[in-house]
């Protein structure tokens, strides 16, 4: 925004750059403003002849892509918004797969950050609740699943995550499992 009149600005530019001594304390006292305005404004005035010079945007350029900028950072604003209401199923959704996938509920509670609004985020505690509810509703059907499969299971495999329950109880037991030669039928 202009302060100061057009036809001002290049006096002041003409003073900096062709006056002589004392020509910029004379020019700013004349149009009543600081020094520092006056060197700030015969800056602006360098630059704008330079760009112009230069075949830079010109002023109408600019202002069209601002305008574009503008249209297009209401429309990306309009759809953040529009994600900010998450239903809560949604999140509770994104919690237990979240979980499934092995993330801790801190990285849940991150993520659900990025793409919710900073108020609107559940706390560490309630994403805790969802995913043990999850995880309760999920044991019974696990459970009938396991009885089904057993019979099929011809290999073990070993993962660190068995290792971790194992190591308490050594793993000497994991062998005795199983028969060998057997297709996964517990030993008794």
């Amino acid at each position: 925004m202009f302060c100061f009149p057009v036809a001002t600005w290049i006096g002041n530019a003409a003073a900096v750059l062709g006056g002589r001594w004392g020509a910029v304390s004379q020019r700013a006292q004349a149009v009543g403003c600081s020094r520092e305005a006056v060197y700030q404004q015969s800056r602006r005035v360098e630059q704008a002849v330079a760009r112009e010079q230069s075949r830079g945007p010109c002023y109408d350029e600019v202002c069209a892509e601002n305008q574009r900028l503008r249209a297009e950072n209401e429309a990306l604003w309009a759809v953040w918004i529009a994600t900010e209401a998450l239903p809560e199923a949604k999140q509770q959704e994104f919690a237990a797969t979240g979980s499934a996938m092995g993330l801790s509920l801190t990285q849940i509670v991150t993520l659900l950050a990025i793409i919710m609004a900073q108020c609107r985020v559940p706390s560490r505690a309630t994403v805790g609740r969802w995913v043990a509810q999850t995880n309760e509703r999920a044991g019974g059907i696990l459970a009938v699943l396991d009885q089904a499969c057993q019979a099929l299971v011809m290999m073990l495999c070993l993962d660190e995550i068995f290792f971790q329950g194992v190591a308490q109880r050594g793993a000497r037991g994991v062998g005795r499992r199983h028969r060998p030669g057997t297709r996964g039928e517990a030993a008794e």
